[in-house]
């Protein structure tokens, strides 16, 4: 996986200013529904415009392990990463795959990888376009305005957007949520 990943993006590198990699596994119908369709997938190939290449690969799905025979169940079941997503959570300093689905933007200098993640909505496959569209717009825009920069600068600004999105959702779940108990309290 990281191998086919190296040498796409070794024979991008001229063309692309950054990468983007769409993280998930088959628990995920929504985003494996989504690449599946030839008309959102040219959605999205349009979208990410010719400066932003974007990958997609679909994780081993972890196993929930079970204990022995003769011994007590317990109350949490135990979580157990296959072996195969190691190297690529490593990467990108991901936890494990409850943090599934997500969108990770990267490129890399020389030994050093620039990366930003983020959440990717999966209760439909209208919110998930919506989820991917709503990151990947204001990147390719930020891509497009600095072009002429640097990477690590291209880089930059458009870690910027994505975290200008990221607050801006975070906002949208805490007004929402003030609202609810708001109409709880009958205020």
């Amino acid at each position: 996986m990281i191998k086919d990943l190296k040498f796409n993006i070794v024979k991008l590198q001229r063309d692309c200013a950054l990468f983007g990699i769409i993280l998930f596994n088959d628990s995920h119908p929504h985003i494996v529904k989504l690449l599946k369709d030839n008309d959102y997938y040219k959605a999205l190939d349009e979208l990410s415009g010719s400066h932003l290449a974007i990958f997609a690969t679909v994780l081993f799905k972890p196993a929930l392990v079970e204990p022995p025979p003769g011994v007590v169940h317990h109350m949490v079941p135990i979580w157990k990463e296959p072996k195969q997503n190691t190297k690529l959570f490593n990467l990108f300093e991901i936890k494990d795959s409850g943090s599934l689905p997500m969108f990770v933007l990267f490129n890399g200098q020389g030994s050093d990888l620039y990366f930003q993640k983020h959440p990717i909505i999966d209760t439909s496959i209208e919110e998930t376009w919506n989820s991917l569209k709503e990151i990947i717009e204001p990147i390719v825009k930020s891509i497009d305005k600095n072009l002429e920069e640097e990477m690590p600068e291209i880089f930059k600004k458009a870690q910027w957007q994505m975290r200008r999105v990221t607050a801006k959702n975070v906002v949208k779940r805490i007004l929402g949520l003030v609202g609810s108990l708001r109409g709880i309290a009958g205020i």
